[in-house]
């Protein structure tokens, strides 16, 4: 079988991959945001929470996609598609960050 694979496209892969290394050692104290009273009816908790827990699915589909995508003759797009996880990931704890100064 070969591989269509773009390299660059490979180092993206290997990249967003680098950051499910910390992800692992983030994602099982994510149970202690919990101990303070009241966290359980805070729904910003509970969305920081379930984005950071569910990242690998987001991963791996994204791959996925961008793999088919790319043997599809599309690179650039896949190159766009693979960065996504990254943006999934990021955009809402600049969110969170940007509303904490007006809401207090």
């Amino acid at each position: 079988m070969q591989d269509n694979t773009s390299p660059s496209l490979k180092i993206f892969i290997i990249l967003q991959s680098l950051i499910l290394v910390p992800w692992l050692g983030i994602s099982p104290f994510l149970v202690m945001v919990f101990d303070a009273p009241g966290s359980v009816n805070n729904n910003n908790i509970w969305f920081f929470v379930l984005l950071i827990w569910t990242y690998p699915i987001y991963f791996l589909a994204i791959v996925i996609i961008a793999q088919i995508i790319n043997t599809k003759g599309h690179y650039k797009f896949a190159k766009i598609i693979i960065m996504l996880p990254t943006y999934i990931f990021i955009s809402p704890y600049l969110i969170l960050i940007l509303s904490s100064f007006f809401l207090e």
